[in-house]
């Protein structure tokens, strides 16, 4: 059965192109030129790099690799002036495995989000963040990070806190370096982004037959640039009070805090702890694969839950008929991104079976992505 209408993305004014074209750009002074470049180029951006165990010959413990379909900015390559400024601005050089040229990055814009492989351990991460002040022209380092959740769990069985001991193993200049790196973050992000039925959830993953289509969960797509909303302004109270995150953040929040006690971690700036929430789907590189998605998705869920009669479920199991289901779908945008959310909205939240969380007393911020043009 075929979508009957198109799918409607949430986007802002943010992100589309200004008409026109201003000719006499090229008689300006340089240093006003230098600063236009500067402004195009002061965006927010969330940067993947994965982390990945392999052996190699020249004894490394792991390669350092770019996420697929990284956008250098247009600027390196317009005319030398341009390339001068961005090289200015992007002062992170990262050199990765996978990139025939360094990956550049902002600390002051930039989110560095480490993926890492499912054998990796934290003391990757501890050895790689002291390395990206020796990457930067400034020495700045990282400001901005985003860890998987799930990275401070170790590839063996063990009741016992894990961040702690292996940490705890680093010693000397290699353990400053690693407090250090830590003191001066100003955004911590845990991101949980492999949730993929938290928008289509089925009879057999909740009580009573019952199932949930949740459209408001924003979807986290193969793209960098994105615009942070202090308040996600959809209508989306009815699913937060049925979110299923599958996980429990609290754990990790508890070990960082335990973490920075135990290295007596001083810090000038107050940290921005945040739990990172989206379905992730790296087929998302535009509007029309961002389209095809959404559209899928729709389909995926009418037909999962489409009983013989031609009846479908509404929202945690009540019937309607497909006229009412269709009025249902057009009153909430898709949105393309990710949703950022306090730790007190999972330290006060109800945990009911499966992970499902009443949490529309804690609406989150959303950082919608550019979907360009």
């Amino acid at each position: 059965m075929s979508v009957s209408h198109e799918i409607t993305l949430f986007e802002t004014s943010f992100f589309k192109p200004v008409p026109g074209t201003f000719h006499p750009f090229a008689r300006l002074p340089i240093e006003l030129r230098r600063l236009i470049w500067t402004s195009c180029l002061e965006r927010q951006r969330i940067i993947t790099i994965k982390l990945i165990s392999q052996r190699l010959p020249d004894d490394r413990r792991y390669l350092v690799k770019s996420q697929d379909g990284y956008r250098h900015s247009v600027l390196l390559w317009v005319n030398q002036d341009a390339r001068y400024t961005a090289r200015e601005f992007f002062s992170i050089r990262i050199p990765c495995d996978n990139m025939p040229v360094p990956l550049y990055c902002n600390p002051e814009f930039d989110t560095l989000r480490i993926h890492q492989g499912c054998s990796m351990g934290v003391e990757c991460i501890a050895d790689f963040l002291p390395k990206l002040v020796a990457y930067d022209a400034r020495g700045v380092g990282v400001l901005n990070l985003a860890l998987d959740g799930m990275a401070f769990e170790r590839p063996v069985t063990t009741s016992e806190t894990t961040l702690l001991p292996i940490v705890g193993d680093l010693q000397g200049p290699a353990l400053e370096g690693f407090v250090s790196v830590v003191s001066r973050l100003r955004c911590l992000w845990l991101a949980y982004l492999e949730q993929g039925n938290m928008r289509n959830m089925g009879p057999l993953d909740f009580p009573g037959g019952k199932v949930h289509h949740n459209r408001s969960a924003p979807v986290f797509p193969a793209l960098q640039t994105f615009e942070r909303l202090p308040v996600d302004p959809r209508p989306i109270e009815s699913d937060l009070r049925h979110l299923a995150t599958f996980h429990d953040p609290r754990r990790q929040i508890e070990e960082w805090r335990r973490f920075e006690a135990q290295f007596k971690v001083h810090r000038e700036h107050p940290l921005e702890l945040r739990i990172m929430l989206a379905v992730k789907s790296p087929c998302i590189v535009d509007r029309g694969t961002a389209q095809s998605y959404f559209d899928r998705s729709e389909e995926t869920f009418r037909i999962t839950c489409c009983d013989f009669m031609g009846i479908l479920y509404a929202p945690w199991g009540e019937y309607l008929t497909k006229g009412e289901w269709e009025v249902l779908r057009g009153r909430l945008q898709d949105a393309v991104g990710f949703w950022l959310f306090t730790p007190k909205a999972f330290e006060e939240s109800h945990y009911g079976y499966k992970r499902v969380r009443d949490l529309a007393n804690h609406p989150p911020e959303l950082c919608l992505s550019d979907l360009g043009s």
